[in-house]
């Protein structure tokens, strides 16, 4: 006859997940790192987004498109790094000696940019006096979508450049070219067929010599033809050479090559040497050992004598005497 056993088996214990608290629940904390990260998942964005516009002399030949071949070759490397989650967009607007680039990307595309542009020693030697005019840690939106090349020739600048405040002419001059360089890309962006991308023909030629001795403050007549119509649909908002040549000569603007090395640096700061941790803050009572302090416990009896610190220190001697005095009779 065969019998049923029955098995009592240990009971799975109970955790913290299956209790239910029953009552006021627990806060649910929020960190200021969530916040970010639902604020770039608003803006569908990973990483902060620079911006970077600096300028700069060249002696490339204006015949070739070498200079914004080798532009475009920084930013296509900088681009296929695969550590990049913001690429690199922007518009490098090229003079016959200048050019202005407007940079937009994540921190380490932009460093990347900056690494590939002064690796290059046969094309830096054609490159000379870079300067920054604005950095932008922080953007809300980024102002095109693809790097442009547009070549052309700014008005001649018919207002005189303060140049004995160099100070104060320095900022205004700075904040006209970046104004410009902001109304320019709004107008192309506005005008979209009417310039060419990188991906497709590499820059947009827009070349006349003839428009150079013409004023910024110029407004075109209706009879001129529709090439030249063209052209200074995008003249008026060029920053003249004199502002740059300005801007390349004050002592102001922070040189390029000198941003990269901070920027690409990062610093170990040195703080007391790496010797006192924490470091030491206001409060601490840093001459507490410089004299001998007895500390009063009984409270003062009144009719009684106060003692003074100078009594209470040569009782303290005479009872050290009377103690050495008891070890050498011993």
């Amino acid at each position: 006859m065969n019998k049923t056993v029955n098995i009592i088996y240990p009971r799975r214990r109970q955790t913290a997940k299956d209790v239910k608290v029953i009552g006021l629940q627990e806060p649910v904390r929020r960190t200021m790192y969530d916040i970010v990260k639902d604020n770039f998942r608003t803006i569908q964005r990973t990483d902060f987004l620079m911006r970077l516009i600096y300028i700069g002399e060249h002696t490339f030949s204006k015949s070739d498109n070498t200079l914004n071949d080798f532009f475009l070759e920084t930013v296509t490397r900088a681009n296929d790094n695969f550590q990049c989650s913001e690429k690199i967009t922007g518009l490098l607007v090229r003079y016959a000696k200048h050019f202005i680039h407007v940079l937009e990307g994540d921190e380490i595309a932009i460093h990347l940019h900056l690494k590939y542009l002064y690796k290059s020693e046969t094309h830096l030697q054609k490159l000379k006096n870079m300067k920054l005019l604005v950095q932008i840690n922080h953007c809300h939106s980024r102002l095109l979508s693809d790097w442009q090349t547009y070549t052309a020739n700014p008005s001649m600048l018919l207002e005189t450049i303060d140049a004995e405040n160099i100070q104060e002419e320095t900022g205004r001059q700075i904040f006209v070219c970046v104004k410009k360089m902001y109304d320019l890309v709004e107008k192309m962006s506005v005008r979209s067929s009417g310039i060419m991308r990188s991906s497709e023909l590499g820059s947009f030629q827009l070349d006349s010599m003839s428009l150079r001795e013409r004023s910024s403050l110029y407004v075109r007549s209706s009879m001129i033809g529709g090439s030249l119509n063209y052209v200074e649909y995008y003249q008026k908002e060029l920053p003249e050479i004199e502002r740059l040549e300005f801007l390349l000569k004050s002592p102001f603007p922070i040189d390029l090559t000198a941003f990269k090395e901070i920027f690409g640096v990062v610093p170990q700061r040195d703080i007391y040497k790496d010797k006192v941790w924490p470091v030491p803050a206001d409060f601490i009572p840093y001459d507490i050992f410089d004299q001998l302090y007895d500390i009063r416990l009984d409270m003062p009896k009144p009719g009684v004598k106060e003692v003074s610190n100078s009594d209470v220190e040569e009782e303290h001697l005479l009872e050290v005497d009377d103690d050495t005095n008891e070890e050498k009779t011993d």
